[in-house]
């Protein structure tokens, strides 16, 4: 995944806004408990920002019954879907699928890895967890994240008008609150310009 091709990254920097990357690699081993949630970085914790983008969680366990979860404000909760079993069943082994998983004979013989295989945008907050399914402990050898963050709310010259398609999608995505306002811009511009095209003006043109 090329973190410097993020689109909500991109858009940031051509807006002149304030952002940063938020990153921590952490080496085991440590213990997940049965049926448990191991909060990351640290337990409770929650991430904050008006805008944010999760560029990469993986982590490595002694059980395919581990794996990894997401939450955020817009309304995306992966529960226990993304544990390594789950993913090599859903046929995501080693391929660009929501997430993928690794196991043997592509690393050592009982180490299973899952990790996030596409960047998630989010508003708010987020949340990242490790899971173990299993009725018994469990063992995370490690994990790593990287998220990138706005550090404050974008002034409203930034969303509208529209300066590109790009930012266009991204609001569409990102605020859907503000659909209706964009609606309404799109139509005002749309005026503008039907007047600005005089009859006969392509005509005179192309002679």
């Amino acid at each position: 995944m090329s973190i410097s091709a993020s689109p909500l990254i991109v858009d940031w920097i051509k807006n002149g806004l304030k952002w940063q990357y938020r990153l921590q690699p952490k080496r085991g081993p440590f213990t997940i408990p049965p049926n448990g949630i191991w909060s990351v970085p640290e337990e409770p914790y929650t991430f904050t920002a008006p805008e944010g983008v999760l560029l990469y969680f993986g982590a490595l366990f002694h059980s395919p019954l581990c794996g990894v979860r997401f939450e955020c404000a817009n309304g995306l909760d992966t529960e226990d879907n993304f544990t390594v079993d789950a993913a090599a069943f859903l046929g995501a082994a080693n391929t660009p699928f929501f997430v993928s998983a690794t196991m043997h004979p592509k690393i050592s013989s009982g180490l299973f890895t899952v990790l996030n295989s596409r960047e998630i945008p989010w508003t708010d907050w987020a949340r990242l967890s490790l899971i173990n399914l299993d009725s018994t402990p469990q063992i995370c050898v490690g994990y790593a994240y990287m998220m990138a963050t706005l550090s404050k709310p974008r002034p409203s010259d930034s969303i509208i008008p529209l300066q590109s398609l790009e930012k266009l999608r991204l609001i569409h995505e990102m605020y859907p609150e503000r659909r209706t306002l964009l609606k309404t811009r799109l139509e005002d511009l749309l005026e503008e310009w039907v007047k600005e095209v005089k009859p006969g003006k392509f005509q005179a043109e192309a002679k």
